[in-house]
Order: C-alpha cells, then sequence, then structure tokens
C-alpha cells in the first residue's frame, strides 16, 4: 500500500547498482544482525511523556529489519519485527498529548504491516491495524475538526501528521470495517495540508528551510506512494509534487564551505533525504536502508546553484569564491523561525565568516508559543548578526523583503507594512564583504549593530571613525564563537553607517579597525 508491489526486487537489484551501493547493503545486514541479537525495542522514559525518541528508533529497526530480510530472506530479522511490534502495543499510551509523536510512531508501524504483511501473523496484523485507528487514526482526525494550530498553519507537522493519516488510512482502509475511518481521515488531512501547500515557495522553497523540508518531502514522497498505490483514496499524487520540486534549494542555500545557510531552527549540516528513483550515486553518510530502493534526489536537486537566488523566503548572493544568504518573509513566519532578517550568513572558499548562532532549546518554556517566542534567549534577534532598533525589537508583524540593485543584495525591513530600515550588502573585492544601513524612519536611540563570528575565525572590521567595539563569546549546541557588536547614535543610523569585514586579523586598538 506505501511500498511498490516488487519492493524487495527493487531492493536487491539496488544493491547492485555500484560499489557503493553494495557497502551499504553489508552495513544494512550488518546492523540488522546487531539489532536482532540485542533483541525487541526498548520504550525508555522521555521528558515530558513524549515518545519521539521512541519512535525514530522503532522506524530505524523496521527499515533495517524488512530491507535486511528482502536482501538475505532470513526470517530472523522479521521475529524481531512482530516483537517490536508487540512493544508498541504493549505501551500505555502514544504520547496522547503530542500528535507528531504519534505520527512518528504510527508510520513506523504503517511501513512495518505494509512490508512484512506476509509473513505477519493475521492476529497480530489485525492487533496493529486496530491500535493504530483506536489510537492515531481517531486521535489525528479529532485534532484537525477541533483546529488544532498544526492544521491550520504551515509547517512540517502538517507533512508529518497529515502524511501519517494518509498512509494509516491506506494500510487499514482495505478492510470493509476500516474504510469509513479510512476516508474520513484522508479528508481531514487533505485539509489540514491545505496552508502548508500554499505555503511552498516557487520550485520547492520552505519557510523552515533545508531540514525541515527534508522532513516534511519525506513524509510527502511516502504519501505520495500511498496516494499512487490506493486510489480509493481519492487523493492526487501530484497534492504532494510541488514539496518535491526542490529545485536546487539546497544548492542555492549551501555556501562553498559545504555548510547550509542554517536560519533559525535549521541545521548547517544534514544528510540528503532518501527520496526518488535509485541513483548509481549514493551521497555522502548514505546509512538509511531505504537508499537500496529510493534514491536520494529531489526534482533539480542536482541543478548549479544560481549566483542569484531570491525567493519567497531567502535571498542568496554568489561572486567568485563569496556567498551570502539572508533570510527574508515575515518574521515569525512558522514555529522555528528566529528574530534573524538582516542577519547575513557569509562564507569565503570554504571557510565560513559569518553565521547564524545555531538551533534554540526546543525544551524551554514558552519556545512554540508565538507570542513568547521571538524575545527568548537564542532566538531573539540580540543573539543575531543583525541591526537592533530600540523601539522596533524584530516581532510578529516585522517582514522583509528582498533584491538587486546593480551588485548590491539590498533587504529592507518593515514594521506592520511600515517602511523601518534597509540594509545593503555587497562584496567590494574577494574575501570583502560591506555593509551599510540606514533608518527609514525615526528611532528615539541607539541602536545596536552586531555580527556572529564562528570559533577559531577572524575577520577584520572597518568601522565607522570613532565607535568603539564591543566583543562577547557566544555559545550553542552547534558551536561558539565571537560576537562583534557596536552602538549606532540615531543620527548616525539615519544618515547611514557602512561597516567593512574582510578575512585577516589585527591587534584590538581603538581604531577604524577590530577584529
Amino acid at each position: 500500500m506505501i511500498l511498490p508491489t516488487d519492493w524487495r526486487g527493487r531492493v536487491r537489484r539496488g544493491a547492485g547498482l555500484s560499489p557503493d551501493h553494495a557497502a551499504l547493503s553489508q552495513r544494512v545486514l550488518a546492523r540488522a544482525v546487531e539489532l536482532a541479537q540485542a533483541g525487541p525495542v526498548v520504550a525508555e522514559s522521555e521528558p515530558g511523556g513524549r515518545r519521539l525518541g521512541f519512535a525514530r528508533t522503532l522506524a530505524d529497526r523496521v527499515r533495517h529489519a524488512l530491507v535486511a530480510h528482502a536482501l538475505s530472506a532470513d526470517p530472523k530479522h522479521l521475529q524481531l519485527l512482530e516483537s517490536d511490534l508487540r512493544v508498541a502495543l504493549d505501551l500505555p499510551d502514544w504520547a496522547d498529548d503530542h500528535l507528531l509523536d504519534m505520527a512518528e510512531l504510527a508510520t513506523a508501524l504503517a511501513l512495518a504491516l505494509d512490508g512484512a504483511g506476509p509473513f505477519v501473523s493475521r492476529d497480530l496484523a489485525d492487533e496493529v491495524a486496530d491500535a493504530l485507528c483506536r489510537r492515531f487514526l481517531i486521535r489525528a482526525i479529532a485534532s484537525v475538526q477541533g483546529g488544532s494550530r498544526w492544521s491550520r498553519q504551515a509547517g512540517n507537522w502538517a507533512f508529518v501528521c497529515g502524511g501519517a493519516m494518509i498512509m494509516v488510512a491506506a494500510v487499514v482502509g482495505s478492510h470493509q470495517a476500516r474504510a469509513g475511518l479510512a476516508q474520513t481521515a484522508t479528508r481531514a488531512a487533505q485539509a489540514a495540508l491545505g496552508p502548508s501547500l500554499a505555503a511552498i515557495g516557487p520550485d520547492g522553497e520552505w519557510p523552515e528551510g533545508v531540514v525541515y523540508r527534508d522532513l516534511a518531502a519525506a513524509y510527502g514522497w511516502l504519501a505520495m506512494q500511498a496516494a499512487q498505490n490506493v486510489p480509493a483514496l481519492q487523493i492526487s499524487p501530484d497534492t504532494f509534487r510541488p514539496l518535491l520540486r526542490g529545485a536546487g534549494l539546497r544548492a542555492a542555500l549551501t555556501g562553498p564551505s559545504g555548510l547550509i545557510a542554517d536560519f533559525g531552527d535549521d541545521l548547517p549540516q544534514a544528510p540528503l533525504p532518501v527520496l526518488g528513483p535509485p541513483h548509481r550515486h549514493l551521497p555522502d553518510g548514505a546509512f538509511d536502508p531505504l537508499h537500496l530502493l529510493w534514491g536520494c534526489q529531489m526534482e533539480g536537486d542536482d541543478a548549479p546553484p544560481p549566483p542569484v537566488f531570491l525567493g519567497r523566503y531567502h535571498a542568496v548572493l554568489r561572486q567568485g569564491d563569496d556567498f551570502l544568504a539572508l533570510r527574508i518573509g515575515d518574521c515569525a513566519a512558522h514555529d522555528h523561525a528566529h528574530a534573524d532578517l538582516g542577519a547575513p550568513v557569509w562564507d569565503h572558499g570554504r571557510q565560513r565568516l559569518l553565521t547564524d548562532p545555531g538551533r534554540g532549546d526546543y525544551a524551554a518554556p514558552g519556545y512554540f508559543d508565538p507570542t513568547r517566542r521571538l524575545a527568548l534567549p537564542g532566538v531573539c534577534e540580540t543573539d543575531h548578526g543583525t541591526l537592533t532598533l530600540p523601539d522596533f525589537p524584530q516581532a510578529a508583524q516585522m517582514s522583509a523583503e528582498a533584491g538587486m540593485q546593480g551588485d548590491a543584495l539590498v533587504l529592507t525591513m518593515r514594521a506592520a507594512g511600515q517602511l523601518l530600515w534597509q540594509r545593503r550588502l555587497w562584496f567590494a573585492a574577494p574575501g570583502h564583504l560591506r555593509i551599510a544601513d540606514r533608518s527609514l524612519r525615526g528611532i528615539t536611540g541607539p541602536a545596536r549593530w552586531q555580527a556572529v563570528v564562528p570559533q577559531g575565525v577572524t575577520v577584520l572590521a572597518d568601522l565607522p571613525k570613532g565607535t568603539v567595539a564591543e566583543h562577547g563569546r557566544w555559545a550553542s549546541a552547534k558551536g561558539g564563537g565571537t560576537r562583534l557588536g557596536f552602538e549606532v547614535t540615531a543620527d548616525a543610523l539615519t544618515a547611514g553607517v557602512q561597516v567593512g569585514l574582510r578575512v585577516g586579523s589585527v591587534q584590538a586598538v581603538d581604531t577604524n579597525h577590530h577584529p
């Protein structure tokens, strides 16, 4: 219902595509043997009553067991799968307050039933199908019908939860007694997907960045397979096509350093998702067993990056060895957004010179509360390399747009639709970035200019005459580095201030030049 009819043969053929594929198949078999020897999955306690860790561990074990059995026909892999299914059935809850956890757990169970169905006892299969209906589908339908936020706003949750609803409906809906529930679930999923489908920018651009686009696309891909295999779902497979048209989003947001411009809660490094038909070339770090069944490329992700990328959510400028990226659009467009409008990510060659400070603390109180998150440490603009205006802190009503003026990338900030400030960025020479800022409306006090430099990197800053630079350390789960900042008077910002940043080092002296 989800996997192709001949998926076992495809896995075996995939293992012979190249020496790398053959090596991956051996790693999958070795890992599956380790799992079988270790015994059934263990459901460990997780903070806040979550089941996300368990769901992802189970999903990994399911993929290894299914692919290892397809490669070897060894029954021990499916015996382990049966034991894991019983552990999931015996859980007292599936994180009833966290639909995302339930969705990922339900997807793992649905994939297990889909791939191992002919080898699983009828009684166990019925138990799992009943649990999927009672413990997930009914709750997910109620969540949509109750107007839960994930079903009303754009975000990866819609594709994870909606995609899971479609996959589970495909797997359980063939039984006449469950067909009505499956149809209700697919209609609810389609309604919940609407806002997120509308948020997909041209060529598959996604507001949450590369990592969450990939997660959403992985579930979209699986749901698309279910829609193709089960016409009774009455969902067009083309529903998910816009999300799968990468058209170089990853390439556009990846600098010559090899790192992604990771705004918000995105990450600088992430493996390619398991999508598309098999390819003879496997990406570095391709360890997922399903790479032997499906490849790793989204449509267009092999396209070369353009010198200028002006999307709905990101703006990128490339010139020689220099790469510059900004986030644009609404400040609080999604639950993983930071107050980072105007904060540049800059690479020169293989070195990242200006960076995003990294993913925030998801466990922090209020992190996913849209009325609080933009003021939290690690999320607020004072922790990013942007310009902070005392009268206009970045908030939900702020937005940024970008365009090119000659060789300069120009970002314009608005507050409640009114012009606020403008930032022009251009490369005066290789490895020499210029940033010019000016206020477009009056402010009452000094603003603060700031740049975020990775640990172990030194840049030479040409600051406005008489400016005294301040240096501070920053640290996050991603790493650490130095913040360079200084105050800008209201009059100076109205007239315009300009900063030059170059690769190099210099002694910290109170002149025009600051490291």
